[in-house]
């Protein structure tokens, strides 16, 4: 049955006539949707901004970044002053039932640490701050702190409450390129899994804003940065995935074309150092994501008619 799927699918793309880069991209998002293959598109916990997606190897030696949220800097303070044998034994007296377990006294944590919602609603302040002052470096900071709350699903619900959506979606224009990568991040990060925020989101015009840097780097990828296009096509993956009124959306705004356009560019780019593979692959899981989510033929077709459009004939990178 697959080995069929990838014959019929690439038949049917070589008799649209289209481009072999392009056909090979398009079978290898076939291969991920059929054998359910699931690449990262997020960022590792706790990695900066400059290094996220540079997929380096190793780990040894890496300073651990300080926590912001206080539960984590609670759970890292219990750890670091407990005894780990002594918890053990009480773990598997739990286990055994043969002690129970202590309740956590919310009361007294919020009195030593302060509440998750009033910890964000600090990190929205922060930016705020930061973005009256016109100081890049603390924009880019409160961001990363920010992003980190909204990992919670929790919080992220609760971004708008304190005006968070519609400060990042605003930030998403900002000159700095650092601005908007970090402001992607937290989009890409709000709406990861969330029902409510990819609706809300979408209400609120995030999709051209996500889009039209695509469109722009696809005509041409000799000043882009690839960071903030990972950043870009992430936050648009994690959009759209699982979110069937989304990509409706995402269709009627000529998206297919958007992407089919972006990848033959990338296909025609000679750079093949990590930043720019990281790009490449995550334009290959987003053309898989959308397979996956519309199905082979539906959207094989949409992409197969993006491309004879004239979608795959960016180009315009570096040969």
């Amino acid at each position: 049955g697959f080995e069929r799927v990838c014959e019929s699918v690439s038949e049917f793309m070589r008799a649209a006539m289209v481009p072999s880069h392009a056909r090979m991209a398009l079978l290898f998002a076939v291969l991920l949707a059929a054998c359910h293959a699931q690449i990262v598109l997020d960022d590792e916990p706790g990695a900066g901004l400059e290094d996220a997606d540079a997929g380096g190897e190793g780990g040894g030696g890496v300073e651990r970044k300080e926590a912001t949220d206080p539960m984590t800097r609670m759970l890292q303070w219990g750890m670091e002053n407990s005894d780990l044998s002594e918890m053990a034994r009480k773990a598997q007296l739990v286990r055994e039932g043969k002690m129970k377990p202590q309740p956590v006294d919310r009361e007294a944590m919020d009195a030593l640490f302060g509440s998750k919602a009033k910890f964000m609603e600090q990190c929205v302040v922060r930016v705020k701050d930061a973005v009256k002052a016109g100081e890049v470096e603390e924009i880019v900071a409160s961001l990363e702190d920010l992003e980190e709350q909204v990992t919670d699903i929790d919080n992220a619900g609760d971004l708008d409450h304190f005006g968070g959506v519609d400060l990042v979606m605003k930030l998403l224009g900002h000159k700095m390129d650092k601005v908007r990568q970090a402001s992607l991040w937290v989009i890409g990060t709000t709406v990861q899994s969330h029902p409510k925020m990819q609706e809300m989101l979408m209400a609120r015009g995030v999709l051209p804003k996500l889009l039209d840097p695509l469109r722009k780097a696809s005509k041409s990828l000799k000043k882009e940065d690839p960071r903030l296009l990972a950043k870009n096509i992430y936050a648009l993956s994690s959009l759209l995935r699982t979110c069937p009124q989304c990509i409706e959306k995402f269709t009627k705004a000529d998206g297919h074309k958007t992407v089919t356009s972006l990848l033959s560019a990338l296909a025609d780019d000679s750079r093949t150092d990590g930043p720019w593979t990281a790009v490449k692959r995550k334009v290959v899981a987003l053309v898989g994501d959308l397979i996956e989510e519309e199905g082979v033929e539906a959207s094989t077709q949409k992409l197969i008619a993006a491309l004879t459009a004239g979608g795959g004939g960016g180009g315009g990178g570096e040969g």
